[in-house]
């Protein structure tokens, strides 16, 4: 495997450097990371309506694909999803970027709200259990994890979605971080995907390894790059259809 480790040094990031929320960049010194689009990654589906070779990533802001990637994940964070079902909708019915509150408000039925307590949350809902292990087809709203990563040739950024049966992959990844009480982006990682199959059909899922711990003065410039935008809400261009999972403008 030729990967590609890391060559982006703490002057590259310097140069994305932020003053109270604006950037130091000559002619962008009025503008700051909500002024910026991030591209978002996602893996081409056998089912998949894009161009391109199934189980490749495809970049939404420029249509590049390519079969895996090499990066320094920045953060991690949790978030649900809830489509209605239509096929014509564009929009997810409910979302949330934490995984604690929906964008839907309670209604009258008590339905949405808040995650822990939501209807169509699996975990707090047998009825969805029952009929989920019954073979019914239900509604109901996804867990998973969105990534905020740079490219480790050029420090480019970039999100990623994991839902379904790519959550497990990345737990398992971030558990090896938690074990060794080390940050995400203190190695490289290289993101691959993998063919499954079960009795609804084949589709590819993520397949994250880690291929080299970093040094400690390798991971500063990763470092400075996750300071750089910490609580800062990131915009994303994405043409949403269902299933592929977006979550825009994540605070990070």
């Amino acid at each position: 495997m030729d990967t590609k480790l890391a060559t982006v040094t703490s002057s590259d990031v310097r140069l994305s450097t932020m003053v109270e929320g604006h950037f130091t960049i000559e002619g962008l010194e009025d503008l700051g990371q909500r002024d910026v689009i991030l591209p978002r990654w996602s893996v081409l589906q056998p089912t998949s309506k894009k161009e391109g070779t199934p189980g490749f990533f495809y970049r939404n802001l420029d249509a590049v694909t390519q079969p895996a990637l090499d990066v320094a994940i920045l953060t991690v964070k949790p978030g649900r999803l809830l489509w209605s079902g239509e096929l014509n909708e564009t929009i997810p019915e409910c979302r949330s970027n934490d995984a604690i509150t929906g964008s839907k408000e309670r209604d009258s039925e008590g339905r949405y709200g808040e995650c822990a307590t939501c209807w169509f949350n699996l975990w707090c809902n047998p009825d969805l259990r029952r009929q989920l292990d019954a073979g019914q087809l239900v509604k109901v709203c996804n867990f998973g994890y969105n990534l905020l990563m740079a490219d480790t040739a050029d420090g480019s950024l970039a999100l990623l979605g994991a839902m379904g049966t790519s959550v497990r992959p990345i737990k398992v990844l971030v558990s090896q971080f938690a074990q060794k009480r080390r940050p995400p982006f203190s190695a490289i990682i290289h993101i691959a995907t993998e063919l499954q199959r079960n009795e609804r059909g084949k589709f590819y899922v993520l397949a994250p390894k880690i291929v080299k711990w970093l040094s400690a003065e390798e991971t500063i410039p990763w470092r400075e790059m996750y300071l750089n935008l910490k609580g800062q809400a990131i915009k994303e261009v994405e043409e949403v259809v269902p299933g592929d999972e977006p979550m825009d403008e994540p605070t990070f």
